[in-house]
């Protein structure tokens, strides 16, 4: 099945980048896993990438779209921000379900690109 989103690659790809970057620092080094699935929902479709790293404190997962909120030595703190303002752009869905220990899932959801039926006036 062929799914097409009107989307800006370049902002995408920003977007899978800085999560992906973000789930390979979290995972543990010698058996670190990380998923990516798709699935087209109707109007749009998810992406789910799914990782088995270190998770998100409780008390952390009310910041972590914020900009310049890091836990990381070198981090800026815009990662997050970035992803969730070009998805929100993008008119989709950013969200992050995190347990400690447990790992992490982020799930986007972007909508899909109908191709309309052009319709012809009869003469």
């Amino acid at each position: 099945q062929n799914i097409v989103i009107e989307a800006d690659p370049l902002q995408i790809k920003e977007t899978i980048s800085n999560i992906l970057n973000n789930a390979y620092d979290a995972v543990p080094k010698e058996d670190g896993k990380i998923d990516i699935t798709t699935e087209n929902r109707g109007d749009y479709i998810g992406i789910f990438i799914k990782d088995n790293g270190i998770g998100i404190p409780d008390e952390h997962m009310q910041k972590i779209f914020d900009p310049f909120f890091s836990t990381k030595a070198k981090g800026t703190g815009l990662g997050l921000a970035v992803c969730r303002q070009i998805v929100d752009f993008h008119k989709g869905k950013i969200l992050i379900e995190s347990k400690p220990g447990k790992g992490t899932t982020v799930n986007i959801e972007l909508p899909l690109k109908h191709n309309r039926l052009d319709i012809k006036k009869k003469d």
